[in-house]
C-alpha cells in the first residue's frame, strides 16, 4: 500500500494528546479520545433483496458501538487499532531516524514477531508499514506513530482483527514501545469516496417531494448540504444513487434517526434502490490565504478571473468573475459597466474588529447595497487587484532569494573575478552558475520593479451595490411546491485607470440551452471554469441540493445589532469534477465569484462556495443572478459581458432545449 503524502489543511490543531506510555506490566492508560475514521457518521444501503437494507454507524455494521471502553481501541468493519487512530483522511510521514523502529534489524524482529500473531487468527498475506500520521481533519499536535497493517478483509466481520491489534500493542508495550499505536485496515478504506452527477434516473423522479419532506422532518442543526448524487464508497466498486447529507466537522450529534428518518422517507415514496450516506464535511466559502500572484496583472487592467481582495481584510480572497452592463431604458442614466462577484467576497467584518465597520457590514446583510445610495465609496467598499497584502508578500519572497543569491560565497567569488577581468579564470561551471544566477538576480529585480511602480494603482475600485443576504423564493416549474434560492452578489466599480476599451466590448448568452440529446450524455453537460489551479472541467449534477444557511437576517435590530433568524435552507445547483480522480477538484477555495462557462460557450452561473472533502461546488445559476440584479437595481437589462459564442453554438441555442433551472426529464 503507497501512502498518500497529502498536503494537510490549515484547521486549529486538535487538542488531543499522542497516547501516554503505558508501564511494562502491560496496565492500560486511560482512552486519549480516540478518534477513529470518523466521517461517515451514518449508512444505510439500498434494499437487497429480500434481506433488506443494511445499516452502519462510524463504520460498524449494525450500529454497534466502534470504541471499546476505556482502552481506546476502536474496532470498525474495514480499520481497527488502537489506542488511538487518527480520523481520516490522513497525512503519512516517514519515521525519523533517530527512532528505535528505523534500524532494520530492530524492524524485522518486530516484524517477525507481528506476521506470527497475525497468522494466528488467520490474517492471511498482510503487508506492514511503520510511519507517522496526523489526520488532515483537525490535525494533532503532534504526528502518531502507527504500525499500519493491511489486508484485504474477507466478507465474514469478526473480532479476529481487534484481538490481533491488542495482541500486537501489547507486544510493543513489553519491549518498550508504547507510543506506537497499532492500526490493522483494509488498504481500500483510505479511497476517498468519488462523487458523480445524476443525469436521468427514472426512480429519482419523486426528488422535489422527497426533499421537501426531508427538510420538514430533520433537525437541521449542523446540516451543511442534502442532495443525491451517485456516490462509490471507499470498499464499494459501483456507483450508487444516494441521499448525500453533509454536516459540520465537529458536530457531536448522533445522526442515526436522521438516517432513519430519509430512509424511512425514501420508502414511502417507493425508492428502495436509493441508499443514504451522512458525511462529516466543510463548506468553503473564501480562501485564508494567498492563491499564488500573477505577474500579468500589474498590467494595470482589472482582470476577470483574477484575485481580488476587501481593503479591510486581512484573510479572505474572491474572484472577479467578470462584468456585466445594466441599461436604464426610459431615463437619463447611461449604461453603466460593473464588475461582478460573490457578496461574501467583499463582506469582511469577520476581519474587522472596528465597531462602525461591522455595523456597516450588518446593514449590508440586512438591506444590500442600493445602486444609487449616496456616499458609498468609503474605505470598506475598496477593493484591491492584486492587493496590497500579495504585492508586499511577493517583495519579500524576491528581495529574499536575491540576499540568498548575493550571498552565496561562489556568487560573491565570480563577481570579484568578474568586476577584475578575471572571471574566465574560474572553471566553466561556476560562470556557468554565476550567469544563470546573475540572470534570475536581474529578473527579479526588473520583477519588484514592476511591483513597485504598480502599488499606487492597486486600488480596483468600489462595492457599488450587493445583494445582502437575501433569499429569492421560486415556484417549482414541475410542481406545486416552493423552493428558495440565496442571492450572493456584489457589483464593483472599476476605476476608470483599470478599464480597457477592448476587453468589454460583446456579451455572453444568459444560458447554453440543453437539448434532450445533451441532457441524455453526461460529458455534453460539462462545464469549465478558468480557477485559482487553472482551467478544470466538470459535471452538472440534474437534483438540486438544499443547503443550510447560517446567519441569514431576518426582522429588524436589537440594541444597533442585526436579529438573526434560526438557520434556514436554499437550493442550489451543484457541480462535481470532470476527472476521474478523486483529489481532482472543479473549483477550489478562492475561486468563488468565478464565473462558470457550459463546454461549447455561454455563461451558467457563478460559484458561491464548495465542500472541502466531497469537493462539490455551488454555484447561483445565471438567470437568477442576473434576474436579481435587475430588480435591485431597477435596470431595464442585464448583460454579461464576454466573447461571444461560436456560431455553431448560436445555432444551437435557437433550438428549443431543456433549461437547467427545470427538473430533467424521465
Amino acid at each position: 500500500m503507497s501512502f498518500p503524502n497529502l498536503n494537510a489543511v490549515s484547521f486549529t490543531p486538535d487538542p488531543t494528546p499522542t497516547p501516554a506510555p503505558i508501564p511494562p506490566t502491560g496496565v492500560q492508560p486511560r482512552r486519549p479520545s480516540a478518534r477513529g475514521s470518523n466521517r461517515e457518521i451514518g449508512y444505510v444501503s439500498q434494499a437487497e433483496n429480500t434481506s433488506g437494507r443494511l445499516r452502519s454507524y462510524k463504520g460498524s455494521v449494525g450500529d454497534g458501538q466502534t470504541e471499546r471502553g476505556d482502552d481506546g481501541f476502536i474496532n470498525e468493519d474495514y480499520r481497527i487499532g488502537g489506542p488511538y487512530m487518527c480520523s481520516l483522511p490522513l497525512t503519512i510521514t516517514p519515521l525519523p531516524r533517530r527512532h528505535r523502529l528505523y534500524a532494520p534489524k530492530e524492524k524485522d524482529r518486530i516484524r517477525k514477531k507481528v506476521s506470527d500473531i497475525l497468522a494466528s487468527v488467520g490474517i492471511k498475506k498482510p503487508t506492514m508499514h511503520i510511519a507517522r500520521c496526523t489526520s488532515q481533519v483537525k490535525p494533532e499536535h503532534r504526528p502518531i506513530t502507527t504500525l499500519f497493517i493491511h489486508a484485504e478483509r474477507e466478507n465474514r466481520i469478526d473480532h479476529m482483527w481487534l484481538e490481533a491489534s491488542l495482541q500486537i500493542y501489547h507486544f510493543l508495550s513489553d519491549n518498550d514501545m508504547p507510543e506506537v499505536c497499532v492500526e490493522i485496515a483494509d488498504p481500500r478504506i483510505y479511497k476517498p469516496y468519488k462523487f458523480a452527477p445524476i443525469q436521468q434516473i427514472p426512480s429519482i423522479w419523486h426528488w422535489d417531494g422527497v426533499i421537501a419532506e426531508i427538510t420538514k422532518q430533520i433537525d437541521l442543526t449542523d446540516v451543511i448540504t442534502i442532495g443525491c448524487m451517485r456516490v462509490q464508497a471507499p470498499i464499494a466498486m459501483n456507483y450508487v444513487p444516494t441521499v448525500l447529507v453533509t454536516v459540520e466537522i465537529e458536530s457531536e450529534r448522533d445522526f442515526r434517526e436522521m438516517r432513519d428518518i430519509i430512509t424511512a422517507i425514501l420508502d414511502k415514496y417507493g425508492l428502495p434502490t436509493i441508499s443514504v450516506l451522512i458525511l462529516r464535511d466543510e463548506l468553503v466559502t473564501k480562501a485564508k490565504g494567498p492563491p499564488g500572484f500573477d505577474r500579468t496583472m500589474l498590467d494595470g487592467i482589472a482582470r476577470a478571473g483574477g484575485n481580488f481582495r476587501s481593503a479591510k481584510s486581512h484573510l479572505s480572497y474572491g474572484k472577479l468573475g467578470g462584468f456585466v452592463e445594466l441599461e436604464f431604458d426610459g431615463t437619463d442614466l447611461d449604461p453603466m459597466i460593473l464588475g461582478v462577484t460573490c457578496f461574501h467576497s467583499v463582506r469582511s467584518d469577520k476581519d474587522s474588529h472596528v465597531v462602525s465597520h461591522q455595523k456597516r457590514f450588518a446593514k449590508w446583510d440586512r438591506e444590500g447595497l442600493n445602486l444609487f445610495e449616496e456616499q458609498k465609496k468609503s474605505e470598506i467598499s475598496r477593493v484591491e487587484q492584486p492587493p496590497l497584502r500579495d504585492l508586499t508578500l511577493q517583495l519579500q519572497i524576491n528581495k529574499k532569494r536575491i540576499a540568498t543569491i548575493k550571498n552565496l560565497p561562489r556568487f560573491q567569488s565570480c563577481r570579484y573575478h568578474e568586476a577584475n577581468g578575471i572571471l574566465h579564470t574560474r572553471p566553466e561551471k561556476e560562470q556557468s552558475s554565476y550567469r544563470v544566477w546573475t540572470q534570475e538576480v536581474a529578473e527579479l529585480t526588473e520583477f519588484n520593479n514592476e511591483i513597485e511602480e504598480f502599488r499606487p494603482n492597486a486600488r480596483l475600485g468600489y462595492v457599488t451595490a450587493c445583494s445582502g443576504n437575501r433569499f429569492l423564493q421560486k415556484t417549482s416549474e414541475w410542481s406545486s411546491n416552493t423552493f428558495n434560492v440565496k442571492m450572493d452578489w456584489a457589483l464593483l466599480e472599476i476605476l476608470q485607470a483599470r478599464t480597457s476599451t477592448n476587453q468589454c466590448d460583446c456579451h455572453h448568452e444568459y444560458l447554453h440551452q440543453l437539448t434532450d440529446e445533451e441532457m441524455e450524455d453526461p460529458q455534453a453537460t460539462a462545464f469549465w471554469i478558468n480557477g485559482t489551479g487553472g482551467p478544470s472541467q466538470g459535471r452538472y449534477n440534474g437534483l438540486k441540493t438544499c443547503l443550510v444557511s447560517e446567519q441569514v437576517v431576518e426582522g429588524g435590530e436589537k440594541d444597533d445589532w442585526v436579529v438573526v433568524a434560526a438557520p434556514r435552507w436554499s437550493f442550489e445547483h451543484t457541480v462535481v469534477a470532470g476527472s476521474k480522480d478523486p483529489k481532482v477538484s472543479f473549483s477550489m477555495p478562492g475561486d468563488t465569484g468565478s464565473l462558470i462557462h457550459f463546454w461549447k460557450g455561454g455563461v451558467v452561473g457563478m460559484v458561491s462556495g464548495m465542500l472541502r472533502y466531497s469537493k462539490i461546488t455551488f454555484f447561483t445559476h445565471v438567470n437568477d443572478l442576473l434576474a436579481d440584479i435587475k430588480a435591485q437595481t431597477g435596470a431595464s437589462k442585464v448583460q454579461i459581458m464576454g466573447p461571444p459564442l461560436e456560431e455553431e453554438d448560436a445555432d444551437e441555442d435557437d433550438d428549443e432545449g431543456v433549461d437547467l433551472d427545470s427538473e430533467p426529464e424521465m
